[in-house]
Order: C-alpha cells, then structure tokens, then sequence
C-alpha cells in the first residue's frame, strides 16, 4: 500500500479524533467520569499515535520544508 492511500485513511480518522476531543471536552460534564476517561483520554492517546503516524507518513514533505539547506 502507498503513502497516498494511507493518508487516505489517516486523514479521515484524524479528523475524528479531533472531534471527538473537542465533542468530549464540550459535554464532559455530563459524562460520568469513567465513561469520560475511556472518551476523552483514551481519545487523545490514540490522536497522538495517528498524529505520529501522519508525521512518519509525511516525513519527506517535513525535511523539504522546515529541514532545507540554504
């Protein structure tokens, strides 16, 4: 499988997972705070390993960027 074609999958479940951040945040105070845990924490780690992944997926667009010689 290509770099393209898992970006393709990356991409959409990052964007879940940012909104899940922000939607558990919002209403949080009307979770329980185990169902809050498993949402909103459990989220965000699993935001930081697609963020990761995002990162490795894109490393070569990253060096050409912000690593340039001049």
């Amino acid at each position: 499988m290509n770099t393209l074609n898992l970006l393709k999958m990356v991409n959409p479940i990052l964007l879940a997972l940012v909104l899940s951040q922000f939607v558990t945040d919002v209403i949080g105070y009307r979770l329980s705070h185990e169902a809050f845990e498993v949402l909103h924490e459990g989220g965000g780690i699993l935001l930081a390993v697609a963020a990761v992944v995002y990162l490795i997926l894109n490393w070569s667009w990253v060096q050409s960027t912000y690593f340039k010689r001049h």
